[in-house]
């Protein structure tokens, strides 16, 4: 489920399934990167941070991007 998200859009959300665990990801300023390349399902290397998403008083552990590999 690939997600713009921001003002104007420039940022991704997707979960990755990795060990059969579920991880959210984050990407800042990536649309160009995602937009009409990545799919639902798609295989994929990736390069991140661990950070925590603070957000309404919640806060949760997500991956920051910081690149992507489509297999």
């Amino acid at each position: 489920n690939i997600k713009f998200i921001g003002k104007e859009a420039h940022h991704v959300r997707f979960n990755v399934l990795q060990k059969n665990a579920l991880k959210d990801v984050i990407a800042f300023n990536m649309r160009s990167a995602f937009e009409n390349k990545l799919k639902d399902g798609d295989q994929v290397d990736i390069i991140y941070e661990v950070t925590v998403n603070e957000w309404s008083g919640n806060e949760n552990l997500q991956l920051k991007l910081t690149d992507i590999a489509i297999r």
